[in-house]
Protein backbone atom coordinates (compact mmCIF):
# COMPACT_ATOMS: atom_id res chain seq x y z
CA UNK A 1 0.00 0.00 0.00
CA UNK A 2 0.97 3.52 -0.89
CA UNK A 3 3.46 5.12 1.77
CA UNK A 4 2.84 8.86 0.00
CA UNK A 5 -1.23 9.50 0.62
CA UNK A 6 -2.49 12.34 -1.53
CA UNK A 7 -6.33 13.25 -0.82
CA UNK A 8 -8.80 12.40 -3.21
CA UNK A 9 -11.84 14.22 -4.37
CA UNK A 10 -14.62 13.15 -6.74
CA UNK A 11 -16.64 16.06 -8.69
CA UNK A 12 -19.67 13.54 -8.46
CA UNK A 13 -20.78 11.58 -5.24
CA UNK A 14 -21.05 7.75 -6.13
CA UNK A 15 -24.70 6.36 -5.37
CA UNK A 16 -24.95 3.63 -3.47
CA UNK A 17 -27.48 0.52 -4.64
CA UNK A 18 -27.97 -2.41 -3.61
CA UNK A 19 -25.58 -5.06 -4.47
CA UNK A 20 -26.46 -7.09 -7.54
CA UNK A 21 -25.42 -10.09 -9.38
CA UNK A 22 -26.74 -11.12 -12.95
CA UNK A 23 -24.45 -14.33 -13.59
CA UNK A 24 -22.29 -16.19 -11.26
CA UNK A 25 -20.15 -19.08 -12.11
CA UNK A 26 -19.60 -21.56 -9.65
CA UNK A 27 -16.03 -24.31 -10.06
CA UNK A 28 -16.84 -27.11 -8.37
CA UNK A 29 -14.88 -30.07 -8.04
CA UNK A 30 -17.06 -32.92 -7.11
CA UNK A 31 -15.09 -33.30 -3.89
CA UNK A 32 -16.16 -32.40 -0.15
CA UNK A 33 -14.88 -28.94 -0.80
CA UNK A 34 -17.66 -28.43 -2.68
CA UNK A 35 -20.33 -28.76 0.50
CA UNK A 36 -18.97 -25.01 1.69
CA UNK A 37 -18.83 -23.53 -1.46
CA UNK A 38 -22.67 -24.30 -1.87
CA UNK A 39 -23.68 -23.68 1.80
CA UNK A 40 -22.01 -20.58 1.25
CA UNK A 41 -23.52 -19.83 -1.98
CA UNK A 42 -27.02 -20.36 -0.47
CA UNK A 43 -26.72 -18.42 2.76
CA UNK A 44 -25.41 -15.25 -0.03
CA UNK A 45 -28.21 -16.07 -2.40
CA UNK A 46 -30.41 -15.75 0.21
CA UNK A 47 -29.70 -12.02 0.16
CA UNK A 48 -28.85 -11.32 -3.45
CA UNK A 49 -30.67 -13.07 -6.16
CA UNK A 50 -28.52 -13.67 -9.03
CA UNK A 51 -30.26 -13.72 -12.73
CA UNK A 52 -28.30 -16.78 -14.00
CA UNK A 53 -26.37 -19.15 -11.87
CA UNK A 54 -23.80 -21.68 -13.52
CA UNK A 55 -22.49 -24.83 -12.22
CA UNK A 56 -19.19 -25.75 -13.81
CA UNK A 57 -16.57 -28.84 -13.54
CA UNK A 58 -13.48 -29.62 -15.56
CA UNK A 59 -12.10 -32.85 -15.94
CA UNK A 60 -8.36 -33.68 -17.08
CA UNK A 61 -7.75 -33.81 -20.97
CA UNK A 62 -8.88 -36.62 -22.70
CA UNK A 63 -6.69 -38.15 -25.47
CA UNK A 64 -9.31 -40.23 -27.80
CA UNK A 65 -6.42 -41.61 -30.11
CA UNK A 66 -4.82 -43.17 -26.87
CA UNK A 67 -8.24 -44.73 -25.75
CA UNK A 68 -8.57 -45.75 -29.27
CA UNK A 69 -4.89 -47.65 -29.24
CA UNK A 70 -4.93 -48.77 -26.15
CA UNK A 71 -6.06 -52.07 -24.95
CA UNK A 72 -8.61 -50.53 -22.44
CA UNK A 73 -10.97 -50.94 -25.47
CA UNK A 74 -13.38 -49.96 -22.79
CA UNK A 75 -12.16 -46.89 -21.50
CA UNK A 76 -13.82 -44.68 -24.61
CA UNK A 77 -17.12 -45.59 -23.98
CA UNK A 78 -16.67 -44.73 -20.20
CA UNK A 79 -15.28 -41.45 -21.24
CA UNK A 80 -18.51 -40.54 -23.68
CA UNK A 81 -20.95 -41.73 -20.38
CA UNK A 82 -18.69 -39.50 -17.97
CA UNK A 83 -20.24 -36.29 -18.75
CA UNK A 84 -23.74 -36.97 -18.19
CA UNK A 85 -22.73 -38.77 -14.74
CA UNK A 86 -21.05 -35.83 -13.55
CA UNK A 87 -24.33 -33.46 -14.38
CA UNK A 88 -26.77 -35.72 -12.58
CA UNK A 89 -23.88 -35.47 -9.38
CA UNK A 90 -23.84 -31.48 -9.91
CA UNK A 91 -27.64 -31.56 -9.60
CA UNK A 92 -27.88 -33.75 -6.86
CA UNK A 93 -25.63 -31.64 -4.78
CA UNK A 94 -26.33 -27.83 -5.87
CA UNK A 95 -30.10 -28.99 -5.59
CA UNK A 96 -30.01 -30.28 -2.56
CA UNK A 97 -27.52 -27.60 -0.76
CA UNK A 98 -28.48 -24.15 -2.48
CA UNK A 99 -32.78 -22.63 -2.84
CA UNK A 100 -32.57 -20.36 -5.79
CA UNK A 101 -35.02 -18.39 -7.10
CA UNK A 102 -37.75 -19.86 -8.92
CA UNK A 103 -36.71 -16.78 -11.52
CA UNK A 104 -33.26 -17.95 -11.32
CA UNK A 105 -31.53 -19.56 -14.43
CA UNK A 106 -29.74 -22.43 -13.37
CA UNK A 107 -27.04 -24.44 -16.48
CA UNK A 108 -24.47 -27.14 -15.91
CA UNK A 109 -21.33 -26.93 -18.17
CA UNK A 110 -18.19 -29.72 -18.54
CA UNK A 111 -15.32 -28.25 -20.13
CA UNK A 112 -12.40 -30.35 -20.44
CA UNK A 113 -8.54 -29.07 -20.69
CA UNK A 114 -6.51 -26.94 -18.37
CA UNK A 115 -8.85 -26.06 -14.90
CA UNK A 116 -8.09 -22.21 -14.83
CA UNK A 117 -7.97 -21.63 -18.93
CA UNK A 118 -11.66 -23.72 -19.06
CA UNK A 119 -12.86 -21.60 -16.32
CA UNK A 120 -11.79 -18.30 -17.43
CA UNK A 121 -13.19 -18.90 -21.38
CA UNK A 122 -16.73 -20.31 -20.28
CA UNK A 123 -16.70 -17.06 -17.81
CA UNK A 124 -16.05 -14.60 -20.03
CA UNK A 125 -18.46 -16.55 -22.79
CA UNK A 126 -21.46 -16.20 -20.35
CA UNK A 127 -20.33 -12.56 -19.13
CA UNK A 128 -19.99 -13.74 -16.02
CA UNK A 129 -19.81 -10.51 -13.44
CA UNK A 130 -19.06 -13.04 -10.60
CA UNK A 131 -16.79 -15.94 -10.29
CA UNK A 132 -17.07 -18.50 -7.15
CA UNK A 133 -14.32 -21.36 -6.33
CA UNK A 134 -13.07 -23.00 -3.03
CA UNK A 135 -10.40 -23.70 -1.17
CA UNK A 136 -9.18 -26.90 0.47
CA UNK A 137 -6.64 -26.21 2.99
CA UNK A 138 -5.52 -29.67 2.94
CA UNK A 139 -4.96 -29.25 -1.12
CA UNK A 140 -1.69 -27.51 -2.08
CA UNK A 141 -3.23 -27.20 -5.82
CA UNK A 142 -6.53 -25.78 -4.89
CA UNK A 143 -3.35 -23.25 -3.36
CA UNK A 144 -2.11 -22.53 -6.79
CA UNK A 145 -5.05 -22.35 -8.40
CA UNK A 146 -6.55 -19.84 -6.42
CA UNK A 147 -3.41 -17.65 -6.65
CA UNK A 148 -3.62 -18.11 -10.58
CA UNK A 149 -7.36 -17.09 -10.29
CA UNK A 150 -5.98 -13.78 -8.65
CA UNK A 151 -3.56 -12.91 -11.16
CA UNK A 152 -5.33 -14.10 -14.78
CA UNK A 153 -8.78 -13.26 -14.49
CA UNK A 154 -10.58 -9.65 -15.03
CA UNK A 155 -13.92 -10.54 -13.42
CA UNK A 156 -14.88 -10.07 -9.40
CA UNK A 157 -13.76 -13.58 -7.94
CA UNK A 158 -15.16 -14.50 -4.60
CA UNK A 159 -12.97 -17.53 -2.72
CA UNK A 160 -14.38 -19.16 0.07
CA UNK A 161 -11.99 -21.59 2.57
CA UNK A 162 -13.41 -24.99 3.52
CA UNK A 163 -13.90 -23.53 7.17
CA UNK A 164 -15.69 -20.21 6.75
CA UNK A 165 -18.65 -19.70 8.21
CA UNK A 166 -22.09 -18.46 6.97
CA UNK A 167 -22.73 -15.09 8.93
CA UNK A 168 -22.47 -11.89 7.22
CA UNK A 169 -21.62 -9.03 10.42
CA UNK A 170 -18.53 -7.65 9.88
CA UNK A 171 -17.07 -6.53 5.99
CA UNK A 172 -13.71 -5.77 6.27
CA UNK A 173 -12.05 -4.00 3.39
CA UNK A 174 -8.75 -3.28 2.73
CA UNK A 175 -8.21 -0.19 0.86
CA UNK A 176 -4.92 1.63 -0.57
CA UNK A 177 -6.94 4.91 -1.92
CA UNK A 178 -6.66 3.57 -5.59
CA UNK A 179 -9.72 3.17 -8.25
CA UNK A 180 -9.82 -0.19 -7.29
CA UNK A 181 -9.90 -0.12 -3.49
CA UNK A 182 -12.54 2.32 -3.93
CA UNK A 183 -14.78 0.04 -6.06
CA UNK A 184 -13.88 -2.75 -3.18
CA UNK A 185 -15.64 -0.34 -0.77
CA UNK A 186 -18.32 0.41 -2.77
CA UNK A 187 -19.25 -3.46 -3.57
CA UNK A 188 -19.27 -3.45 0.48
CA UNK A 189 -21.51 -0.93 1.06
CA UNK A 190 -24.02 -2.34 -1.46
CA UNK A 191 -23.44 -5.69 0.19
CA UNK A 192 -24.87 -3.61 3.29
CA UNK A 193 -27.06 -2.35 1.74
CA UNK A 194 -28.29 -4.97 0.38
CA UNK A 195 -28.78 -7.28 3.72
CA UNK A 196 -31.77 -7.01 5.79
CA UNK A 197 -29.63 -7.88 9.03
CA UNK A 198 -27.25 -4.92 10.36
CA UNK A 199 -24.14 -5.20 8.56
CA UNK A 200 -20.78 -3.26 10.00
CA UNK A 201 -18.07 -2.17 7.48
CA UNK A 202 -14.66 -1.64 8.58
CA UNK A 203 -12.50 0.24 5.95
CA UNK A 204 -8.91 -0.60 6.91
CA UNK A 205 -5.63 1.00 5.96
CA UNK A 206 -1.97 -0.74 6.56
CA UNK A 207 0.48 1.86 6.06
CA UNK A 208 4.47 2.02 6.76
CA UNK A 209 7.09 4.79 7.28
CA UNK A 210 8.95 6.44 4.43
CA UNK A 211 12.35 5.46 4.89
CA UNK A 212 13.74 8.11 7.64
CA UNK A 213 17.02 9.03 5.55
CA UNK A 214 15.00 10.83 3.43
CA UNK A 215 13.62 13.35 6.09
CA UNK A 216 16.37 13.97 7.99
CA UNK A 217 15.17 16.72 9.18
CA UNK A 218 12.12 15.10 11.26
CA UNK A 219 12.09 12.60 14.07
CA UNK A 220 10.36 9.58 13.30
CA UNK A 221 7.61 10.03 15.89
CA UNK A 222 6.26 13.64 13.64
CA UNK A 223 6.82 11.80 10.22
CA UNK A 224 4.29 9.29 11.92
CA UNK A 225 2.14 11.95 13.14
CA UNK A 226 2.16 13.65 9.40
CA UNK A 227 1.14 10.54 7.77
CA UNK A 228 -1.47 9.54 10.04
CA UNK A 229 -2.91 13.00 9.79
CA UNK A 230 -2.44 12.86 5.59
CA UNK A 231 -4.44 9.63 6.09
CA UNK A 232 -6.66 10.92 7.87
CA UNK A 233 -7.84 13.23 5.44
CA UNK A 234 -8.03 10.83 2.52
CA UNK A 235 -10.64 8.54 4.01
CA UNK A 236 -12.54 11.21 4.93
CA UNK A 237 -12.80 12.64 0.80
CA UNK A 238 -13.01 8.42 0.20
CA UNK A 239 -15.64 8.02 2.68
CA UNK A 240 -17.93 11.54 1.48
CA UNK A 241 -17.27 10.34 -2.21
CA UNK A 242 -20.20 8.03 -1.85
CA UNK A 243 -24.22 9.05 -1.80
CA UNK A 244 -25.78 6.13 -0.08
CA UNK A 245 -29.73 5.36 -0.26
CA UNK A 246 -29.36 5.07 3.64
CA UNK A 247 -27.15 5.44 6.68
CA UNK A 248 -24.52 2.99 6.73
CA UNK A 249 -22.52 1.77 9.36
CA UNK A 250 -18.76 2.78 8.67
CA UNK A 251 -15.52 2.05 10.24
CA UNK A 252 -12.35 3.27 9.44
CA UNK A 253 -9.26 1.92 10.97
CA UNK A 254 -5.42 3.01 10.33
CA UNK A 255 -2.80 0.89 11.35
CA UNK A 256 1.17 1.00 11.24
CA UNK A 257 3.00 -2.10 9.19
CA UNK A 258 4.09 -3.90 12.42
CA UNK A 259 4.01 -7.78 10.76
CA UNK A 260 6.59 -9.04 7.51
CA UNK A 261 3.90 -8.29 4.85
CA UNK A 262 0.81 -6.18 4.47
CA UNK A 263 -1.66 -9.47 3.86
CA UNK A 264 0.04 -10.70 7.24
CA UNK A 265 -1.57 -7.47 8.72
CA UNK A 266 -4.67 -7.58 7.08
CA UNK A 267 -4.86 -11.25 7.69
CA UNK A 268 -3.87 -10.87 11.56
CA UNK A 269 -6.89 -7.96 11.92
CA UNK A 270 -9.25 -9.78 10.37
CA UNK A 271 -8.88 -12.46 12.72
CA UNK A 272 -8.73 -10.43 15.98
CA UNK A 273 -12.33 -8.44 14.84
CA UNK A 274 -13.90 -11.64 13.69
CA UNK A 275 -14.29 -10.25 10.52
CA UNK A 276 -17.12 -12.53 8.03
CA UNK A 277 -15.71 -10.93 4.56
CA UNK A 278 -12.61 -9.77 3.52
CA UNK A 279 -13.13 -7.49 0.16
CA UNK A 280 -10.16 -5.75 -1.58
CA UNK A 281 -8.75 -4.40 -4.95
CA UNK A 282 -6.36 -6.24 -7.28
CA UNK A 283 -6.22 -4.02 -10.26
CA UNK A 284 -4.08 -0.14 -9.43
CA UNK A 285 -4.33 2.39 -12.80
CA UNK A 286 -0.12 1.47 -13.47
CA UNK A 287 1.42 -1.57 -14.10
CA UNK A 288 2.93 -0.95 -10.78
CA UNK A 289 0.05 -0.26 -8.91
CA UNK A 290 -1.46 -3.62 -10.50
CA UNK A 291 1.82 -5.84 -9.65
CA UNK A 292 1.67 -4.44 -5.75
CA UNK A 293 -2.34 -5.08 -5.46
CA UNK A 294 -1.94 -8.31 -7.30
CA UNK A 295 0.76 -9.25 -5.13
CA UNK A 296 -0.99 -8.27 -1.91
CA UNK A 297 -3.96 -10.20 -3.07
CA UNK A 298 -2.74 -13.57 -4.16
CA UNK A 299 -0.52 -13.69 0.06
CA UNK A 300 -3.77 -12.83 1.42
CA UNK A 301 -5.74 -15.92 -0.45
CA UNK A 302 -2.93 -18.20 0.22
CA UNK A 303 -2.48 -17.55 3.66
CA UNK A 304 -6.38 -17.15 4.31
CA UNK A 305 -8.16 -20.97 5.43
CA UNK A 306 -11.01 -19.36 7.15
CA UNK A 307 -12.82 -15.93 5.68
CA UNK A 308 -14.28 -15.44 2.39
CA UNK A 309 -12.65 -13.30 0.17
CA UNK A 310 -13.97 -11.23 -2.57
CA UNK A 311 -11.55 -9.73 -4.92
CA UNK A 312 -12.98 -6.73 -7.15
CA UNK A 313 -11.14 -6.17 -10.46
Amino acid sequence: MNNQIKPTTLPKKIRIENFRISQILVGLHLSDSDLKILKYLNFLTDKIKPSAAFFMHVIPEFNILTALYSNDTIALGEMFALNEDIIKKMQSSVRANIKLGKDTYVDYIIKEGNLLHQFLEVGNEINADLLVIGQDSNDDYHGIWSKNMVRETHTNTLFIPEQSKCQLKTILVAVDFSPSSKKALHTALALQNASDTPVKVVCLHIFSLPNKKTYTNISLDDLRAITQVNIKNTFVGLVDSFDPRKPYQLETVTLEQRMPTIADNILEYAKTNKADLLIMGSRGTSVVESLSLGSVAEELINQNKFIPTLIIK
